[in-house]
């Protein structure tokens, strides 16, 4: 039961890092790094969500800042 619980809270944590970089456009090295590691144990929506948001990152519609 705590794996659900884990994994429940990673993907709590995608939404939330995905949710603030969509409304802020723009996501901290440190937090895009975070993300990365979260997207192993994501579910498929999951990793929608941070393929999407690396995608942005790239062409630059959300702007990656360093700490």
């Amino acid at each position: 039961m705590a794996t659900t619980t884990s994994t429940a809270s990673n993907q709590s944590k995608i939404v939330g890092i995905y949710l603030d970089a969509v409304t802020f456009q723009s996501i901290t090295e440190e937090t895009f790094s975070d993300l990365t590691q979260l997207e192993a144990n994501a579910d498929p929506v999951e990793q929608r969500l941070v393929c999407s948001l690396k995608r942005q990152v790239k062409t630059k519609k959300i702007k990656l800042k360093t700490c």
